[in-house]
């Protein structure tokens, strides 16, 4: 025959014995501490997605955005020239970082 396990766990706002619950019977507090952490984490996520959300583009990403759009075709043809070699440099430094750092790691 299986016991279950008891767990008494104090709640630090208000002293009470609370045996095998997630919150305090007497205010309601979060006395387990893993749950505890986990909505901690779970609020810092959802803060920086909400930053991440409002953060405007920098100065020069709204240039080039706006360029590659622009109504003048020879203006735009240059601009999305000079963001693909933007972006293939950008890629070929990232993938030269990877490899130095896939040599180092052995």
């Amino acid at each position: 025959m299986i016991m279950s396990q008891k767990s008494y766990v104090k709640c630090l706002e208000c002293d009470t014995l609370n045996l095998n619950i997630d919150y305090c019977k007497n205010c309601g507090s979060i006395v387990n501490i893993i749950l505890k952490r986990n909505l901690e984490r779970e609020k810092k996520i959802q803060k920086d997605i909400e930053q991440e959300r409002v953060k405007k583009p920098s100065k020069i990403d709204e240039f080039l955005r706006s360029s590659t759009e622009h109504p003048n075709a020879i203006v735009r043809m240059f601009s999305q020239i000079v963001y693909a070699m933007w972006f293939f440099f950008a890629a070929v430094i990232g993938g030269l970082i990877a490899a130095v750092v896939a040599i180092a790691a052995g």
